[in-house]
């Protein structure tokens, strides 16, 4: 899926699209030779998207001025860095997950129970200590 020139564009619309299902937001629309995701969170109110470094990508970074409006590309840090304006902040980076095949059940270890909500096309799954405290969820 990922390869010298990037991520593949129809998988990230595809990765992008269950994300925004799975967190009741809009669908991806295609913006900058990306894809946009009105977030409208108090943490993020945009995301912008990109399979690899494009111009679009430049071009769009130099006109956005309000906080909270994020650019997120498939490149490393060093990469990003040198298409930002200057007074830009880059993250930490984080990944798309994927898995190849069948995922393996495998039994939780002790002090850990697993749950399962259904909503729709979306499956929630979240794993707890046997005191409560959330300790994965996807």
């Amino acid at each position: 899926m990922m390869n010298k020139e990037g991520l593949d564009p129809h998988f990230l619309h595809a990765w992008l699209a269950a994300r925004s299902l799975a967190r009741g937001l809009p669908m991806p629309l295609p913006d900058h030779g990306g894809l946009r995701v009105d977030t409208g969170s108090d943490m993020e109110t945009v995301r912008w998207v990109f399979p690899r470094m494009a111009d679009g990508l430049k071009a769009l970074a130099r006109t956005i001025h309000q906080p909270r409006q994020f650019v997120k590309v498939c490149e490393t840090s060093e990469a990003l860095r040198a298409a930002l304006p200057t007074h830009w902040t880059i993250h930490a980076p984080s990944y798309v997950m994927r898995a190849n095949g069948i995922m393996p059940r495998r039994q939780l270890p002790d002090g850990y129970s697993i749950a399962f909500e259904q909503s729709g096309a979306v499956t929630s799954v979240r794993i707890a200590t046997d005191t409560g405290a959330l300790a994965a969820s996807g």
